[in-house]
């Protein structure tokens, strides 16, 4: 009985240390700044959080741009990325310059990276964001205490209904306040 109890206690210390390490990034230069010349209408944010007293896996939330004939505009399908909201390239670079502006360091890679499956992510107490560009990849955290203050002043560069009401759907699973939400605005969403 003790030997069991004793390798559960391991595993919880193991865990709680693999939880709690800051992650480096493996990126090649890390800036004060957002790389805001290469912000055109192209690219994809990912927003990725696991909340520490949640019981579920929080899929991230990912933008990515589309054209604006495209079928995808305004959907948001679960892919193995995330929940992946299409917006027009326009709203894109809306939202990259709302990001841009937000008082973050970024760690900068002229390397373009893909999005890794939301089961292989190494969740940890900050949020990631992560932005793929055609000329290479930024990668950020936002501060647990500050993730609804910041996710709340991208709200206008987001225009799409669907678009908005996955971000601030999002947010509520992050634990933040959300004025007015419907959460049954989109049925197929509903459990």
């Amino acid at each position: 009985m003790w030997g069991v109890v004793r390798v559960v206690h391991l595993l919880w210390v193991i865990m709680l240390c693999l939880a709690t390490t800051n992650r480096a990034f493996s990126l090649t230069d890390c800036k004060d700044k957002f790389p805001v010349n290469w912000i055109n209408g192209n690219g994809a944010v990912r927003f990725s959080h696991q909340p520490e007293d949640s019981n579920y896996l929080h899929a991230p939330l990912v933008f990515r741009a589309v054209d604006d004939r495209d079928v995808r505009l305004g959907t948001a399908p679960a892919t193995v990325f995330g929940r992946t909201v299409y917006i027009s390239k326009q709203e894109m670079h809306q939202l990259l310059e709302k990001i841009s502006e937000l008082p973050m360091s970024w760690c900068i890679s002229e390397k373009v990276k893909d999005f890794e499956p939301s089961w292989k992510l190494n969740y940890h107490w900050e949020m990631d964001v992560k932005i793929i560009f055609a000329a290479g990849t930024a990668e950020s955290q936002i501060d647990p205490d500050r993730i609804c203050d910041t996710l709340t002043s991208l709200d206008p560069a987001i225009k799409t209904n669907r678009a908005l009401w996955e971000f601030q759907f999002f947010r509520i699973g992050n634990h933040c306040t959300v004025p007015h939400f419907n959460p049954r605005a989109y049925p197929d969403r509903l459990p």
